[in-house]
């Protein structure tokens, strides 16, 4: 989903998650975070992920990237 001009935010996105070893790599990692490390770049990245592999492709659901963004300086 396009939060307003952040397609080009959108797009890198995809081609990083589309990308199969650095996926494997934020998905793997993300177990290893700590509680008091959820309000960062990092984290918010590990959460996008998650969703996205988590979608069904070819359904209407879509994927709010709003803490990514909320945690993009």
């Amino acid at each position: 989903m396009n939060l307003g001009n952040t397609c080009y935010m959108n797009s890198f996105m995809q081609a990083m998650f589309m990308t199969k070893k650095f996926r494997s790599a934020i998905l793997d990692i993300r177990d290893q975070l700590s509680i008091s490390s959820n309000k960062n770049l990092f984290y918010a990245l590990t959460n996008l992920f998650t969703e996205l592999s988590t979608k069904t492709i070819g359904t209407d659901s879509e994927v709010i990237p709003e803490l990514f963004k909320m945690e993009v300086p």
